[in-house]
């Protein structure tokens, strides 16, 4: 199965169809992938009734339209911020709600700050399997 596509709901959503676009052909340089990433961070819908701690984004059918954006538009951001190298995590920090905790350690993660990223884990988040398969990530990675 391929990437969930945003549906094209207003001008947000299709300006992120486009970019995620732009961003999926390799030629984009770094702002474009500054702007997509705070492009989702901007349309996720924070009044939607979600635990984000537990970080359950499994789409389900009795999902009202604004869980369903939250969870889908939640997935492409952590997505999009394990696997481009592209963009600047230190920007995007900055605009990154204080409950997105996976999304902080993402960032945190690219910017080397390993031990920040174990203490969202199991401080914050309490959860220890997450902490050691990030250790497993990171030290496969500096093979």
């Amino acid at each position: 199965a391929g990437p969930l596509a945003v549906p094209p709901l207003n001008g947000r959503a299709l300006a992120i169809s486009y970019l995620e676009s732009l961003v999926a052909s390799e030629g984009a340089p770094p702002s474009l992938h500054d702007e997509y990433a705070l492009l989702l961070l901007e349309a996720i819908p924070m009044e939607a009734t979600a635990d984000y701690k537990a970080n359950d984004l499994t789409l389900r059918d009795g999902d009202g339209e604004n869980l369903l954006m939250y969870k889908l538009l939640r997935r492409k951001l952590q997505q999009f911020l394990d696997v481009s190298l592209e963009y600047h995590p230190e920007k995007i920090l900055a605009f990154l709600p204080a409950p997105f905790l996976h999304e902080f350690a993402l960032l945190l993660s690219r910017l080397g700050r390993h031990e920040e990223v174990l203490r969202i884990y199991v401080h914050h988040l309490a959860d220890v399997r997450l902490a050691e398969a990030y250790c497993e990530r990171v030290w496969l990675r500096a093979r």
